[in-house]
């Protein structure tokens, strides 16, 4: 990275200008973005985990009741845990982790904290080429940072969906059974295959 911003040098003042206002108002949007996403992250783990809490009192009582309706109380188990994974898969994507901010600390215009040798235009043409090198490595930094969490994030979604579907299958599934008693006639049916024909 140490010579690709040169170039930025050749650039009119104006646009070198322009460039680096707009690479700061594109830092400030990710940091309003994260902000954002972090806010998102945190109200969807607390209803997963209020979910999964619910689902998890649920299942316990199925197992106290007279008598214990031992598969739907394993379902409704199972599917807690499935919320408790979708919550903490949300909730890594809040853990402190490292972004660039908006702004520069007042340190590094120090001569000693930068090349600033030489006649005034030197120092503004390379002070501008640092801003912007710097800006842009701050920006990258950030996007790729954002689209990790933002995968992690789609998991989590991914995880609550096929839970709730894998949960509302099973239920509707015993509560089909139970009702008209299926698995009674197939093992009817096959134990009449199985016995050969009658005679």
């Amino acid at each position: 990275m140490s010579n690709s911003f040169e170039s930025f040098a050749d650039l009119p003042l104006s646009l070198q200008s322009e460039a680096i206002r707009e690479g700061e108002k594109l830092l400030d949007t990710q940091f309003v973005a994260a902000t954002a996403a972090d806010q998102r992250a945190l109200t969807w783990s607390g209803f997963l985990i209020a979910s999964a809490t619910a689902a998890f009192g649920g299942g316990i009582a199925l197992f106290k009741t007279k008598p214990p309706d031992i598969m739907i109380g394993f379902g409704a188990l199972a599917f807690s845990v499935a919320l408790l994974r979708s919550a903490w898969l949300a909730i890594k994507t809040v853990r402190p982790s490292k972004f660039g901010f908006p702004g520069n600390q007042p340190a590094f215009w120090l001569p000693a904290a930068w090349d600033c040798l030489g006649t005034s235009n030197r120092m503004e043409r390379q002070a501008r080429i640092d801003q912007a090198r710097q800006l842009d490595e701050r920006i990258r930094e950030n996007a790729e940072s954002a689209a990790e969490k933002a995968k992690i994030m789609s998991r989590s979604f991914d995880w609550a969906i096929w839970s709730t579907v894998g949960a509302g299958l099973l239920l509707a599934g015993l509560v089909t059974e139970r009702s008209f008693h299926i698995f009674d006639g197939v093992t009817k049916i096959i134990k009449h295959i199985s016995d050969g024909p009658s005679r």
